[in-house]
């Protein structure tokens, strides 16, 4: 995508013209063709995460309960650590990629493949936003059982 940009780019500071206008549909196609074969990877990708999130999130919140009741300080420290990192991981990464979907699917209209391959792109792309809340949600509920844990508080 960054060379179709800079490709655009250096059309927009040419003359326009006919030949400008067969330029820009050809960046737009190979624009669309990236988008679908990013399309692609992510729906090759996707259902691992999703069946992998929700899996952490079932099992991984009767542990963290469990954990509460009958863990030692370390342990339930160890736990606080780690859904706080979740937590600071997560949380702009999730950021950056709505950004992203955004910025795709402000492609929209510009050639009726383009709009396409945009529409498929955003799709996945929310799809990966979900995994992101699912596991922002599990960190968070994850420090909301541990902050009732009668051991490992300062």
């Amino acid at each position: 995508m960054v060379e179709h940009t800079a490709q655009l780019d250096r059309l927009n500071d040419s003359d326009p013209g006919a030949t400008a206008a067969r330029q820009y549909r050809t960046i737009a196609l190979k624009s669309a063709k990236t988008l679908d074969d990013f399309s692609g990877r992510l729906e090759e990708l996707l259902p691992e995460a999703e069946e992998a999130s929700a899996r952490i999130v079932n099992s991984g919140l009767d542990y963290i309960t469990w954990l509460r009741d009958n863990g030692d300080v370390e342990t339930v420290n160890e736990a606080r650590v780690g859904a706080t990192g979740l937590l600071e991981a997560v949380r702009p990464s999730m950021e950056n990629v709505t950004q992203f979907r955004d910025s795709l699917a402000g492609l929209r209209g510009i050639s009726g493949p383009l709009t396409t391959a945009s529409k498929r792109a955003t799709r996945n792309i929310d799809r990966l936003i979900s995994v992101g809340e699912r596991m922002e949600s599990f960190a968070e509920r994850t420090l909301a059982i541990l902050e009732d844990a009668s051991v490992g508080q300062p």
